[in-house]
Formats: structure tokens, sequence, C-alpha cells
């Protein structure tokens, strides 16, 4: 919830009409839209598993050309939303600026041109990560494991199975199932994560597009001892190695106990009980090691689709430096190698930057450099040490809250960069403003020459629901 977050920059538009414009827009793009006071009470058995589509995949009774054409008009609503943000900035007149007057005229008051959203090639069952919790279903049994439907301030969060959900997969479906009769069947108590006491906290699923999977039990010690939480642990080999889950063949086990909602591997290490340590998948005639912790594309061929679109409009050739920024676990800066002539990549997640340079490796790949840093520094150094030639390419690709004000600003002021590609799940809030302050005119913070943007492509990652992701290509 957005309240008393400077969302945008200095000098650009803010208070009362700021917020109500963020409000507005992050409205729009909310992914549990049914969670709304008074939808659960007509919240019955009967229609769990309906009210739990409308939350998870809102869409679900749409065709699929009209979820196309609405996630288009929504990024065009977000292109205007920019458009007129830059004609209220103090000192900004359109008449005095082209680039305004061009955005007016012939991109009808948005930041550019939106190209129709380019659609996934599977519709369903297309999510390759999925997380289910603990807590109590709509009889009260606490042993469920699903997702939450509710709100947990009014205490109507209810936990609902997602075996009819059409996002998930058939596979997931099947492991969450055994991953049910192993809790329901466990000693140790489920953790709801409104109530302090209890250890099961929820199961992930991870699989690959060559048929591996990786189960992620993650537990709550509590004040327990190690042979307390030992055996939890025997009890998951017990069930899913020698016992009835054994049928399910699952690749790799691992288990995380930690106290913490939101625990990291740095402090809370995940640990390999049974089964290979990573899941092996294929993009684009490359192969990427999935660890726990690995972020990759929940919707594999269409990060295809997103990937050889990005690559397109970077232009990326046999000259090309690109900055592979907020790289994570190295996917497009790998992807990006096999055209380029150097990669750098840059992240400040320790092991993010780990799975980048082993999976480098993997693919025999010599021109690529991945480093752990904050972006603004690795780009200053970059340039002291003269790296970079004379066609940069930077790919940001920052995730939901967008990039902070010093990385925009490092880019901005890089006179090296000549395109920047913007990738986002959720074009809002401060992402907007990461593209605002690429184009304003030069000032004392961002001195240097302005990008414009060329081209808006949304590509439905998420089919059934109301996200997209959006690629803009800016050039100085």
């Amino acid at each position: 919830m957005i309240r008393d977050i400077n969302l945008f920059s200095h000098n650009l538009i803010s208070g009362p009409r700021l917020k109500q414009i963020v409000r507005h827009m992050t409205k729009i793009f909310r992914f549990a839209q049914n969670n709304r006071p008074g939808y659960m009470k007509s919240f019955t058995y009967e229609n769990q598993y309906l009210r739990l589509a409308d939350v998870v995949e809102p869409l679900w009774q749409r065709s699929y050309e009209s979820q196309l054409s609405m996630k288009k008009h929504l990024v065009e609503k977000c292109m205007r939303k920019v458009f007129h943000i830059l004609k209220d900035h103090k000192g900004l007149k359109i008449e005095d600026h082209p680039f305004l007057q061009t955005m007016k005229t012939e991109y009808g008051e948005k930041m550019c041109p939106v190209e129709d959203t380019i659609p996934s090639p599977v519709t369903k069952g297309y999510r390759y990560k999925n997380t289910c919790n603990l807590g109590p279903d709509i009889k009260g049994d606490r042993r469920t494991l699903g997702l939450y439907v509710g709100r947990s301030f009014d205490k109507t969060l209810t936990c609902v199975q997602p075996y009819f959900l059409s996002i998930l997969s058939d596979r997931h479906k099947e492991i969450f199932k055994v991953a049910q009769e192993f809790l329901y069947q466990s000693s140790y108590e489920p953790k709801f994560k409104v109530e302090p006491h209890g250890n099961w906290k929820s199961v992930v699923v991870r699989s690959t597009t060559t048929g591996q999977d990786m189960v992620i039990f993650l537990f709550h010690p509590q004040r327990n001892s190690k042979e307390f939480i030992d055996g939890a642990k025997e009890e998951i080999l017990q069930y899913f190695v020698h016992g009835p889950g054994k049928q399910s063949d699952i690749d790799s086990i691992y288990f995380q106990s930690s106290h913490r909602r939101f625990p990291t591997n740095d402090d809370f290490p995940h640990e390999l009980l049974h089964g290979i340590p990573v899941l092996t998948e294929n993009l684009m005639g490359s192969k990427f090691q999935i660890s726990p912790t690995s972020f990759f594309q929940g919707n594999v061929p269409c990060a295809e689709v997103l990937y050889s679109k990005v690559l397109d409009l970077g232009e990326v050739g046999p000259q090309t430096t690109v900055l592979d920024i907020c790289c994570g676990t190295g996917t497009i800066g790998i992807l990006a190698a096999r055209r380029a002539k150097q990669v750098y990549g840059v992240d400040i997640t320790s092991q993010a930057v780990e799975d980048a340079k082993s999976n480098a490796i993997y693919n025999g790949l010599s021109n690529t450099e991945f480093i752990c840093n904050k972006a603004h520094r690795m780009l200053r150094e970059l340039v002291q040490s003269n790296k970079l030639g004379e066609d940069v390419v930077a790919i940001l690709n920052p995730g939901r809250a967008g990039a902070n004000k010093k990385l925009i600003e490092s880019i901005r002021n890089c006179q090296k960069i000549n395109k920047v590609i913007y990738i986002s799940c959720k074009p809002v809030g401060n992402v907007l403003s990461n593209f605002i302050n690429l184009i304003v005119p030069p000032n004392e913070i961002f001195y240097g020459k302005p990008f414009r943007p060329v081209v808006t492509v949304p590509v439905d990652m998420f089919p059934q629901t109301n996200h997209c992701e959006i690629i803009v290509l800016f050039e100085r």
C-alpha cells in the first residue's frame, strides 16, 4: 500500500495528484483483486475453488484474445500517465520540447508506441515454480496445503488446495497432493503464518522443461533442539525415499529451517536431503543450473519469446558490449553472450552472482564477467577502467520495485550507453519514475544526454492473470 513514499524524483510532480495517479495504476495491476471487503461473505465449501481461481487467475473466464487486448490497454494507460507527468513537470512546455510534441501528436499522448501484446506459447499449466503454504481450510483443518484466500487482519484468511487452478501443471498438482498426504501423517505441527506456533511452513515445487523436479520443505524450528529438527528431516526421507512418496519420483529434495518469514540462503542454507543438487533447464540453446534460490522465469516457453525480443530490440551483435544490470543468475547475459562481444553482469545478491558464474562456465563462455556489487559502482569502475566500447546496451531487469535513483542516475550520466532496454512486470510507481528520469532534459542530477523512448512491447508471461511483462526500448 502506498502512503507516504516519495515515488517520483526531484522536481517532478508530487503531492495529492501523484498519490492519486500511483494508487490508480497500482489498483489496475493488483494481483489479488478479488480479496476485497465482503468477498469472503459468499465464500463456501462448494465455491472455494472458484473463489481461489478468481484471486490467483482472475482472467480465467475471459478468452485469450480478450486477455491480450486488455493487457495492451492497461500498458497504454501507464504510458499515458508518463506523458501527463512529463507535461506537468515544472518548466516543461509541450511547445518547447519536440519529444513531448511527438508524444502528443504521433503517439496519442503516450510515452511511446505500444505494440500488440505478444502471446505466450502456452496459456495453461505454464508455471514451473509454485509455493503452497499451510493453514486452516474452510472446515478448520489446519494441515491444509494450499493458497490463501481472504485477509489476515479481519480473520478471513483461508487455505484452499490448488488442484483446480489452470496455471499449475498436472505434475505440480500431483506433487502437492503427495506432499499433502505427507503433512497429514507427520508428527510435526503446521505453522499458520499469522500464528506463532507450529513447524511446517510451506512447500515449494520447481520443475524444468527437461522433466526434472525439486521439492523444498520450509520448516520453523521454534526453540527446539537439533535432534528435533533432524527428526523432521528423517520423516521426509522415510516418506519420499522409502515410503509412499517414493512413487512420485522427485529428483531433488531440500530442507530449510528458519524462524524468519523470508529467510535468505546466506543466513539459513538449504540442505539437500535427497537427489541431485541442481536442476538443468534448456533455454535458447543454453543450459542453466537451477538451485533452490535461483531466480528463473516461471513461464519458460514464454521466456524464450521475451529474451529473443530483448536481444533483437538491442540489436546485439559482435561489436556490442552488454550490461546485464540486476542480472540474477545471469540468464539474459548468458543468452546475450552468444551474440555480443562482451557481457558484464551485476547483482547485489552474492548467491545469484555465483550461480551466474557457474552457468557461464557450464555453457563454455569466455566473454562474460559477473560481479557482486551495486550497479552504479560497477558502472563507474567500468568507465574508469575504459572497458566499455562504442556500442553499449544496458539491459535493466530490476523486479517489481524498479531501480533506485542512483542506478538510473549512473545510467543516464554514462555517455557510453547508447540504448537501455528496461524489463518490468509491474509498470507502476517507481518504475514510471525510472522512465521519467531517463527522459527528462538535463538538470543538476541527471546531467547526461537524455534517452528517448522508442517502443513498448507487452509480453504475456502470465496468462489468466492481470500481469504481463513489458519491454521498453530507450535510445540516446
